[in-house]
């Protein structure tokens, strides 16, 4: 019973967001541009979709937003603001509702710069036929909206509307198609097809190629050239070998082996006058002259 009473708050919350938005909620707003970004296959086998929205300069901030997704994006990757057109982007809290086909996005931005981002799976990509389709469901007005795609790296015969035109191959070595819609109101919703063909579901990210933005050469920022490099490497080693020859001298002067001196020539510290038998060693007082064993003379 304990546990269930603690559930209860989380089960009520979880299922608030699933329930309708009511209409009293909805706060209108204006967009001076709303940039509609269509990617498909980029990183994920689904269509990434991102909306750059610049809200008009009449909306009182903070406003508060409501925009539909596609319920089969299941939630926003992200929802951002920026504090201007081209600043890093800053995450946004915002509650979702489900209606029918879509999820209504709801949230409140200080801002007028905004970033929403959905992956919509609605791509099949089992087969080498791709299509797809695109609605913007114009939950508030725009003075001007532009559609950009992305080709698929590898993609062919790419199927656009006429108004796309030629595409532009890009920085990233990617081709964009642009059109621009231009000012859309309330309600005024619109459905964008697109196919295309490709063999592969290796993701456009992953086939990018790096490109150096000038030719390399010798004098090329970075580039490291050994014959510069070769009066600094010679003079090291130089160094080195020295420093090594010093070091290996002095070790071998300190660890000379001093030579042996025998036992029997090292005087006694305790009786200086004793003194030994040359020829047979034996101990002799200081008044004899003769050994007392063998007989050998001692002293002249």
């Amino acid at each position: 019973m304990l546990i269930l009473q603690r559930l209860l708050p989380w089960f009520l919350f979880g299922t608030a967001v699933l329930l309708p938005l009511p209409a009293a909620q909805i706060t209108s707003v204006k967009a001076k541009t709303v940039e509609i970004n269509i990617w498909p296959e980029y990183d994920q086998p689904a269509v990434l979709v991102i909306y750059n929205i610049e809200l008009a300069e009449s909306v009182s901030l903070p406003a508060q937003v409501t925009l539909r997704i596609p319920s089969a994006a299941q939630k926003p990757y992200s929802v951002t603001y920026m504090e201007q057109a081209n600043s890093a982007p800053n995450p946004l809290s915002h509650r979702l509702y489900l209606e029918e086909n879509w999820l209504r996005l709801v949230f409140t931005t200080p801002s007028r710069y905004l970033r929403i981002e959905f992956y919509d799976p609605r791509l099949n990509t089992k087969q080498p036929q791709r299509f797809y389709s695109y609605e913007w469901p114009a939950d508030f007005a725009a003075e001007r909206v532009v559609l950009r795609i992305q080709e698929p790296a590898g993609a062919m015969r790419m199927q656009l509307p006429r108004r796309f035109g030629e595409g532009v191959k890009g920085s990233d070595g990617l081709t964009y198609y642009s059109a621009d819609v231009g000012a859309t109101d309330v309600g005024d919703s619109f459905t964008l097809s697109l196919a295309y063909e490709r063999d592969n579901t290796q993701p456009s990210f992953s086939e990018q190629n790096v490109q150096s933005n000038a030719p390399i050469s010798a004098s090329t920022p970075g580039r490291f050239n050994i014959r510069s490099a070769l009066p600094w490497l010679l003079s090291t080693l130089g160094i080195l070998f020295l420093v090594s020859a010093i070091i290996l001298f002095l070790l071998r002067s300190v660890t000379q082996p001093q030579p042996i001196v025998p036992r029997s020539t090292i005087p006694s510290a305790a009786n200086p006058d004793q003194a030994h038998c040359p020829t047979c060693g034996r101990r002799a007082s200081p008044t004899d002259h003769y050994c007392r064993a063998c007989g050998t003379r001692l002293r002249s």
